[in-house]
Parts: structure tokens; C-alpha cells; sequence
């Protein structure tokens, strides 16, 4: 991805309100970067179980997503502060009970 590409749409993803159609447009092409794909396989490679069922039941469920809990470092996430790994069933459920910031 060339700079200036970057740059558009990390404002797009700061600026338009989030959840709006475009707002979810300009994240789908985040992620489908080469950036997203690779935070999200250190991710899982990282903690490759669900930490949502891990905190809730103690249970080890392999995580097959990974959500932004902070939406401030776009491009530069770290993968112990900003990413949460989960499973589908699970991703909106954490982002209902512990919310996001950013």
C-alpha cells in the first residue's frame, strides 16, 4: 500500500463516524492490507485461544478472529494491547461487554 493510500484511509477510519456504511467500507479494505493480515496471524499465533471464553469459562477455544479493542493506532496496533483474539460467536459479544476505545 503506497503512503498516500495509507494515510487516506487511516483518516477515513478516524474521521467517519464508526459503524456508518462508509466507516465499514473503509475498514473492510484495512483489512484486507497486508498490515491487517499479518497483525492478525501474530495475534493468533501469539494467544491462539479465545480470551473471552478463557475469562468467562476457563475453557480453550482456538480463536479463528481477532478484534481491535482500541481503534486509536491504526497501522500500528500492538498485538498485547490493542488486538483481542476470539472466536465469530464471540466478537460482538466483546466489543458489547468491554467496549472499545480509540
Amino acid at each position: 500500500m503506497i503512503p498516500a493510500d495509507r494515510d487516506a484511509l487511516i483518516r477515513d477510519l478516524a474521521l467517519l463516524p464508526r459503524g456508518s456504511k462508509p466507516w465499514r467500507a473503509a475498514y473492510s479494505r484495512y483489512r484486507k492490507t497486508a498490515h491487517w493480515r499479518k497483525k492478525k496471524a501474530e495475534k493468533l499465533a501469539k494467544d491462539p485461544f479465545c480470551q473471552l471464553t478463557l475469562l468467562m469459562s476457563k475453557t480453550f477455544v482456538h480463536a479463528n478472529e481477532v478484534h481491535h479493542s482500541d481503534y486509536s493506532h491504526w497501522f500500528a496496533e500492538n498485538v498485547d494491547h490493542d488486538l483481542v483474539s476470539v472466536v465469530k460467536r464471540n466478537h460482538q459479544l466483546w466489543e458489547n461487554r468491554y467496549g472499545r476505545k480509540g
